[in-house]
């Protein structure tokens, strides 16, 4: 417990309510959820895409390898930007990076 300087009242911590706390894990969940289940859809469509663009396996791994290549890509140039600053990296520089 922390006093304020104004008055000796004991000052209490804010507790997160437990309806509020399961409700925020719920919504990570399903958020997680998604993602896997977005991740998952483009090998589940190998075979359709192939098939419609008449590409082969090479050109498939490509297209999802390059995809993976540019989520890392994000990560970094976000890493980047969190220990640099924001104002001392362009700001375009990771739109160029998202839109390669």
């Amino acid at each position: 417990m922390e006093t304020t300087a104004s008055n000796s009242l004991p000052v209490e911590p804010p507790v997160a309510r437990p309806a509020y706390t399961w409700f925020v894990v719920g919504i990570l969940c399903v958020a997680s959820i998604v993602s896997f289940i977005d991740r998952q859809i483009i090998n589940l469509l190998v075979e359709p895409i192939k098939a419609d663009f008449g590409i082969n396996d090479t050109q498939i791994g490509l297209l999802q390898g390059f995809s993976f290549v540019l989520f890392l890509q994000a990560i970094r140039c976000s890493f980047y930007r969190d220990t640099v600053g924001q104002f001392l990296i362009c700001p375009q520089f990771c739109s160029i990076l998202y839109c390669i």
